[in-house]
């Protein structure tokens, strides 16, 4: 959302920014990795916008939304950084691709259970 926005000119991006989570229902981000047994496999993250969560975020200031869009994708369990762990035990993705991602995230290279 925040890079969205960031192609507005400032003085318009209040406006985009509520006429955006107005109308958003699911924002879905998808990488593609490769499997180490052959091809790519999709790592996604996906956050539904329900009345509640939309409501909270035209409440607020929209620069604090980034972080509330956070906490709610985190609550969610949908995030990338999951959905790469779980792939990496199914080994579905290798160690660097899964670090990688980690480290996208602010997360330090732990174990994977």
């Amino acid at each position: 959302v925040r890079r969205l926005l960031s192609e507005f000119p400032e003085e318009q991006r209040s406006e985009r920014g509520a006429t955006l989570i107005d109308v958003l229902h699911l924002v879905v981000t998808q990488v593609l990795l490769e499997n180490p047994k052959g091809g790519r496999t999709a790592i996604r993250e996906w956050l539904v916008f329900d009345g509640p969560l939309k409501e909270e975020l035209l409440e607020m200031a929209r620069e604090a939304w980034p972080q509330r869009i956070g906490a709610a994708l985190e609550a969610s369990g949908n995030g990338l950084v999951g959905h790469a762990e779980r792939a990496a035990v199914a080994g579905a993705i290798g160690a660097a691709d899964l670090a990688r991602i980690r480290a996208s995230h602010g997360l330090a290279r732990g174990r994977v259970s």
